[in-house]
């Protein structure tokens, strides 16, 4: 969700638009930066990545600790090269069964957050 763009006469000339996220409360999540003379967006990917990772757990999604994303795509790579050690793979079962609850949890909470406005 955007609220009511404000206009800024630096060099160059442009619009902030805040971004928010569409749950209650409304989370702030950053800006959109337009050029006022062109209509160009300024802001990068990178700017609207980093909002909309910023605005995912207000949602009531879960995430897959980084440290778990790199484990398993270690094993899912090392995998794909030569057959893993029993050890290894029941590790990288544990991981992809952790990371597929997780999923359908988050899938849950969607289905519970878009249901109501179907």
């Amino acid at each position: 969700m955007i609220r009511e763009p404000i206009f800024k006469d630096d060099d160059p000339a442009v619009w902030e638009v805040p971004v928010f996220t569409n749950v209650a409360p409304p989370l702030g999540v950053g800006k959109i930066i337009v050029d006022a003379n062109t209509g160009r967006v300024l802001s990068r990917n990178n700017d609207v990545y980093n909002m909309i990772k910023k605005g995912y757990p207000s949602f009531g999604f879960e995430t897959f600790a980084v440290e778990k994303q790199k484990r398993l795509a270690e094993l899912l790579a090392l995998n794909s090269e030569i057959p893993l050690e029993s050890v290894a793979k029941q590790e990288m079962e544990t991981l992809l069964a952790e990371e597929q609850a997780l999923q359908l949890r988050n899938l849950d909470t969607l289905e519970k957050r878009v249901m109501p406005y179907v």
